[in-house]
């Protein structure tokens, strides 16, 4: 018998029932039993935020279905009907119900592709005992799929009262050459075969890091990463799939500059500032179109802070900025496949990849005292700044708070492998709440001058537009000033005596931390 615990699921990629009389032997005898044929049309983001919940959307007979991504041809959990149909597919394409709502909280902003086209063959087989009892249930799913691809996935359905027999069957099974123990759902099996498997990175995703490693070690690992995720991105800000491409491409720059510019050190000086001015151009460069996103993305939310009778002078707004953004998009488009850009970008992939990097000052310092140093350094840096926020405050010295909990933030989660993670949750979840109110008031202090901007700029404007668009400046410059009054309380949150001692528990300062 193989070593290790028994399989239950197997794939295999030429299956027959002869095969499975040849494995189980001459004391069982196999009788095929019913047979169901169905066409799949699999769907996901690029994140895979359905496989990673357990979940598959499906597109079987016509109808849009979310289920169990173990079996796709189970009892829907819920089945919805679109009213735009296109590939690919947003939440909002789906008439409003329990679907919806569904497709809504996995996808959020994000769009369902279409990513295998699937023919489906269940078949069960029974095996019988010298008896004529059926002691094991084998229930075999044939995948076809473009590409020649083709493959059956085995699961052992075992009956009660015959443990003993279905054991010895498995067992036997799981001995055969021909069958390949399976832990994976049919859904993620069938994105394996296609050579779509696993999981993108994404710049939210915790970097794994030892303490024992070198501050350079721990940068480049940290960077190469992010110039990973920025570069998986690519593809689909150039389709224009979803705009979720764009903004992890910039999370992904912005944490880049972030780790080689906070953590000084890694690389002589000359090679840090490199790195941040390149990748600062390409943030710069993608700047427009992200702006146009976030208005577009919030226009029903725009909407909704107008009375009713005014909300119709925004369409000439809205409108302007589609065709601004079918721009701005298309020249992000060819930036992105310009000779210069990729030059440029592979010539800083090639940088970082290098077997022996130039060291800098901190280069060979052991990374966990090095960060538990900039982590402090920063916090008491937040903590300054924030007790020194009063009503009378100047907005810029607000706006200094927001950056400084951005580059906290940062710090924590790029380095959170390093330390205890509930702790650290604690933390980033009072953190977070501050840079929420932060957030806002900066995002409606520089939406209220963008408007302004347009406002001024717009040619032939109607007096009906005009009223909406500054009735609309009017509810955002109320809004700053709201997001502005409850900044204190959420600093006071965020560094209340429990946060204080938080820290100094998990980010005690350790000799070594670098000068």
């Amino acid at each position: 018998m193989s070593a290790g615990p028994i399989s239950s699921t197997w794939l295999c990629h030429q299956f027959s029932p002869a095969l499975l009389e040849a494995v189980v032997q001459a004391d069982f005898t196999v009788e095929a039993g019913p047979f169901q044929e169905s066409k799949i049309i699999l769907y996901d983001s690029f994140d895979r935020c359905f496989l990673r919940q357990g979940l598959a959307m499906i597109r079987s007979f016509g109808h849009f279905k979310i289920v169990d991504a173990d079996d796709l041809c189970s009892q829907p959990i819920e089945s919805g009907v679109v009213i735009r149909h296109q590939r690919p597919v947003f939440a909002w394409d789906f008439e409003p119900g329990n679907f919806q709502l569904i497709a809504s909280r996995r996808l959020g902003v994000r769009a369902a592709m279409q990513l295998a086209i699937t023919s489906l063959e269940q078949l069960e087989f029974r095996i019988r005992n010298v008896d004529g009892k059926v002691v094991l249930r084998f229930r075999v799913e044939r995948v076809r799929a473009e590409g020649d691809v083709e493959f059956c996935r085995i699961q052992a359905e075992p009956l009660l009262g015959y443990d003993e027999e279905a054991g010895t069957l498995t067992a036997l099974v799981d001995q055969s050459d021909a069958f390949e123990a399976c832990a994976q759902s049919l859904a993620a099996c069938v994105l394996d075969a296609l050579g779509l498997g696993g999981y993108p990175l994404a710049p939210k995703d915790v970097v794994q890091l030892h303490a024992k490693q070198t501050v350079q070690e721990a940068v480049t690992q940290i960077a190469d990463g992010m110039v990973q995720v920025a570069r998986q991105n690519e593809p689909g800000i150039i389709e224009d799939v979803d705009t979720e491409y764009l903004h992890d491409y910039r999370v992904a720059i912005r944490k880049l500059r972030s780790v080689v510019s906070l953590v000084k050190g890694a690389y002589p000086k000359a090679d840090t500032l490199r790195i941040k001015d390149a990748f600062g151009d390409y943030a710069r460069a993608t700047n427009r179109l992200r702006d146009l996103d976030v208005y577009l993305l919030n226009e029903s939310v725009y909407r909704s802070l107008l009375p009713e009778g005014l909300r119709p002078g925004l369409d000439r707004m809205f409108s302007d900025f589609r065709s601004s953004r079918t721009r701005a998009c298309t020249k992000v488009r060819k930036w992105l496949q310009s000779e210069d850009y990729l030059k440029g970008i592979d010539a800083e992939a090639d940088w970082l990849r290098q077997a022996e990097l130039p060291e800098g000052i901190r280069s060979v310092q052991e990374i966990r005292p090095v960060a538990v140093l900039e982590i402090t350094k920063h916090y008491k840096l937040v903590r300054r700044l924030g007790m020194g926020i009063t009503d009378a405050t100047p907005d810029e010295e607000v706006h200094e708070l927001r950056i400084e909990c951005k580059k906290l933030r940062y710090l924590l989660e790029l380095f959170g492998s390093l330390f205890d993670a509930a702790q650290l949750k604690r933390i980033l979840k009072r953190l977070r709440g501050l840079q929420n109110v932060l957030g806002d008031f900066n995002d409606y202090s520089v939406q209220v001058d963008s408007l302004t901007s347009y406002l001024n700029g717009a040619k032939q404007m109607d007096k009906i537009s005009a009223a909406a668009v500054g009735g609309l400046i009017a509810v955002l410059q109320q809004k700053q000033l709201s997001a502005r009054a409850h900044v204190q309380d959420r600093f006071h949150e965020f560094s209340d005596g429990k946060m204080r001692s938080r820290f100094k528990q998990l980010f005690k300062v350790e000799k070594g931390g670098g000068q």
